[in-house]
């Protein structure tokens, strides 16, 4: 992800923050004239972590104060459903506000059986749960108006992690092969075509995830159009 000094990094789904901790370990390795003041100083004003388990936030924040902070910013609550932020999680509206990260780096939840509704994705404006339905004459796929689907956690992070990026802004997803290559997933890479640039696509072995999955998963480096 070639994290750089001006990068503001946020992970959506954090879980207990091991890309987070990536990022500063890779910026203080890359500065050898740092001292703990300089590190601390730069990770409280340039590393985000969101998560809506309050064990993995507490795990997150004492990691990062072991390496030396940046656990200001991390935050309890759901990063997807945006309608109820106001409500159960305010400081979200500031900390998730759209068009302010250089850097997305994430491992969101994904599967067939995580799912955010068709209604809460419309009340959260979600337009990757559209329905989206193929144009006969041009063989795209098209959005049905007003009609939303459920739809995989992992596809609508995709969306969310596309909001908090600045025009140019960098996203290090993980995310299963089959949203990429198969054809039941061809209007989902219109969508990600209209969106992002792929710059770059790692192989994860599936044994990284053997216990808790058996999907096959890449990592994806995006550029945001």
């Amino acid at each position: 992800m070639e994290i750089q000094y001006d990068d503001v990094i946020i992970d959506p789904a954090c879980g207990t923050g091991g890309f987070l901790l990536e990022a500063f370990s890779s910026m203080k390795n890359s500065i050898t004239n740092w001292d703990d003041g300089d590190a601390k100083a730069w990770a409280q004003k340039h590393l985000y972590g969101v998560d809506k388990d309050q064990i993995n936030v507490k795990l997150t924040k004492a990691m990062m104060m072991i390496l030396g902070d940046g656990s200001t910013h991390t935050y309890l609550g759901d990063s997807l459903r945006a309608h109820l932020w106001q409500k159960n999680w305010p400081y979200l509206t500031t900390g998730l506000k759209d068009g302010q990260y250089t850097c997305v780096i994430t491992n969101p939840p994904f599967g067939k059986n995580l799912k955010l509704t068709g209604a809460e994705a419309k009340k959260s404006s979600y337009s990757v749960a559209q329905k989206y339905v193929e144009d006969k004459k041009t063989g795209k796929h098209v959005s049905v108006s007003n009609t939303y689907e459920n739809r995989e956690l992992g596809i609508i992070f995709l969306e969310r992690c596309h909001n908090l990026l600045i025009s140019g802004g960098r996203l290090g997803i993980i995310l299963p092969e089959t949203y990429f290559f198969s054809k039941s997933y061809l209007w989902l890479q219109e969508w990600i075509e209209d969106r992002f640039i792929l710059r770059g696509l790692i192989n994860i072995p599936m044994e990284a995830f053997q216990g808790f999955c058996r999907a096959k998963t890449n990592f994806y480096i995006f550029e945001k159009k």
